[in-house]
């Protein structure tokens, strides 16, 4: 199979190029996650993933929205109940293997979102350089609060962006440490 057979304007080998199975998957996926998603979220999970091409994807959308199975909360849409039932009853319409696709990536989506929302990182200038704070939290609940001390802004730079990538890692590693029995010398 030569490339443009196997990807047209973007659509991967196994991708949608019907417009009522887009529509189908998109209902399957909100129902799926259970998580109201912006427009954008939704069209870089199918677009990214070869599911479908951009166009494809906005079409069929847009129809979902006119036809009433979406609403919109904020910048945020979700289904109706006319978008539930046709997730549930047309489901089968799709191959499992794509549904199973969408639904693990949309779950990736939804755990880096978590993690964006509850790391917050901030440079804070001191007196001979800069303080680097960084706090986890879940709602209200700060699970962890840390400052570090850097010299330059470069430095605190650095900190800042490592700790955005690896906060999580340092949570556990501090916790695994500080509660696992001591060992006897």
């Amino acid at each position: 199979m030569s490339f443009s057979q196997g990807m047209i304007a973007g659509i991967g080998p196994d991708g949608l190029r019907d417009p009522h199975d887009i529509k189908i998957l998109i209902c399957y996926l909100l129902n799926a996650l259970q998580t109201p998603l912006t427009r954008e979220q939704l069209a870089e999970l199918f677009t990214s993933s070869g599911v479908t091409d951009y166009f494809s994807f906005s079409d069929a959308f847009e129809e979902l929205r006119k036809m009433g199975h979406l609403t919109q909360q904020d910048d945020r849409w979700q289904l109706t109940p006319l978008g539930v039932e046709t997730a549930v009853s047309l489901q089968k319409a799709l191959p499992a293997s794509l549904r199973e696709k969408m639904v693990g990536l949309g779950r990736e989506l939804l755990e880096q979102l978590r993690r964006d929302g509850s790391i917050v990182t901030r440079i804070m200038p001191h007196q001979n350089g800069y303080h680097v704070c960084c706090r986890i939290q879940d709602g209200p609940l700060a699970f962890l609060d840390l400052r570090f001390f850097a010299p330059d802004l470069n430095h605190a730079e650095l900190i800042q962006r490592r700790l955005n990538q690896q906060a999580t890692d340092i949570y556990l590693d501090l916790m695994v440490r500080l509660t696992s029995p001591e060992k006897e010398n």
